[in-house]
C-alpha cells in the first residue's frame, strides 16, 4: 500500500528536478505554468541559481512545490498508480494537495510565493530564531519552552516542529533562546545524557506565534482559492489527521503557519492507514530519514534523484 511523503522548505539544492525536466514534457510545461504564475524563470532559478536567491523564502516554497509536483506529474506520465493517502512537511502540505487534486497548481504557487514573502517579512531579521533539540522527550522540551517564558521574561519560545523521537525544533524570540543557551538546566527536565541545541540558520521564526501576521496574510490569500476534495487523503500537519473536508483543509493550512509541525504524529497516522511504502516526492532524502527514525519497521522508503531511481519507480509503482 503506497503512501507519498513531500518534502519542505531545506530540501532545496541548485540542480533539482532537472533529470526530469530533461526528459518529460510535462514536466516542462509545469515549470512554463508556474514561472507565467508568479513572473518567476524557474528554470534559471532552479538549474542556475544562485543558491543565495534560490534559498530566499519567498523563491525557496515555489521552488521546492514545483520540483516536488514535477516528480508526481512525470510518474503520472509513464504509469498508472494508486496511493491510499500522503502528508507534506510544512511547505509540502501545498505539494501534497495539489497531487491529491484538492489545490490547483498554479493557484499554489501563487499561494506559496505570498507564504514564503509573508513569512519573511512577519519577524524582521534577527529578533527570532529557531533551536533544533536533539536527545530530549517532546514532553520535557514542551515544558522547557514554557520555563524560559516565564524565568526569562522573553516570549514566545515553543516547540515548532516535532520531527522524529529525539529530534524537535523550537522556535521565537532571539532572547528567549540565548537565555537557554546559557541558563539550561537538565535535571529540570528528564536529565537527559546526551542533549544536545544545535542554532539553525534560518531567516525568520517559523511555526510559532510570530508568524501571525504571516498568518492573517495566508488567511486572505487563501480566502480566494478554491478546495477541493482530494482524491485520497491528505494527512495534514496541524491536526495530524486524515482530512478530506476542503474547509478544514483550508483552515489547517491557514493555521499552519504559526503552528506546530507534527510529524511524528503524522507518520503514525500514515500507519495506520495502512501505508507500507512512502515514496518521497521531491529532491533529498531528509523526509525518508525522519521516517526511518520514527518506525522504520513499519515502512520502505524510497527516494529519487536520477533517471535509473525514476525507472525503478516506476516498476514498484506500475506493479
Amino acid at each position: 500500500m503506497n503512501g507519498l511523503v513531500f518534502p519542505g522548505q531545506g530540501s532545496q539544492s541548485i540542480g533539482m528536478a532537472k533529470f526530469l525536466f530533461d526528459e518529460f514534457s510535462s514536466v516542462k510545461n509545469k515549470f512554463e505554468e508556474a514561472s507565467e504564475a508568479v513572473s518567476v524563470d524557474f528554470q534559471k532559478l532552479l538549474f542556475e541559481g544562485p543558491a543565495e536567491k534560490l534559498n530566499l523564502t519567498e523563491n525557496t516554497q515555489p521552488a521546492l512545490v514545483l520540483a516536488s509536483v514535477s516528480y508526481f506529474t512525470a510518474l503520472k506520465q509513464e504509469c498508472e498508480f494508486d496511493f491510499i493517502a500522503s502528508s507534506g512537511h510544512s511547505l509540502g502540505e501545498y505539494s501534497a494537495l495539489v497531487c491529491a487534486g484538492s489545490l490547483n497548481f498554479t493557484d499554489a504557487i501563487k499561494a506559496v510565493k505570498a507564504r514564503g514573502k509573508a513569512m519573511q517579512e512577519a519577524v524582521p531579521v534577527g529578533e527570532g530564531a529557531m533551536l533544533a533539540v536533539m536527545g530530549m522527550e517532546n514532553e520535557h522540551i514542551v515544558n522547557m519552552c514554557k520555563w524560559v517564558e516565564q524565568e526569562s521574561g522573553h516570549a514566545p519560545l515553543q516547540a515548532a516542529n516535532f520531527n522524529a523521537p529525539g529530534q524537535v525544533v523550537i522556535s521565537g524570540k532571539k532572547e528567549a533562546c540565548d537565555w537557554l543557551l546559557a541558563n539550561f538546566d537538565k535535571e529540570k527536565f528528564g536529565n537527559p545524557r546526551r542533549h544536545k541545541f544545535i542554532p539553525l540558520k534560518v531567516s525568520a521564526p517559523f511555526h510559532c506565534p510570530m508568524m501571525m501576521p504571516a498568518q492573517e496574510k495566508m488567511q486572505e490569500v487563501l480566502s480566494t482559492i478554491e478546495i477541493l476534495e482530494p482524491i485520497s487523503p491528505v494527512v495534514q500537519n496541524v491536526s495530524a489527521k486524515d482530512e478530506t473536508a476542503p474547509e478544514s483543509i483550508k483552515s489547517n493550512l491557514i493555521e499552519q503557519v504559526s503552528a506546530p509541525v507534527r510529524w511524528i504524529e503524522c507518520t503514525e497516522r500514515l500507519k495506520e492507514l495502512g501505508c507500507k511504502n512512502l515514496f518521497e516526492m521531491g529532491p533529498g532524502k531528509v523526509i525518508s530519514g525522519l521516517v526511518k527514525k520514527i518506525d522504520s519497521e513499519a515502512f520502505t522508503t524510497f527516494n529519487m534523484q536520477s533517471m535509473d531511481e525514476f525507472k525503478e519507480w516506476t516498476k514498484l509503482l506500475g506493479n
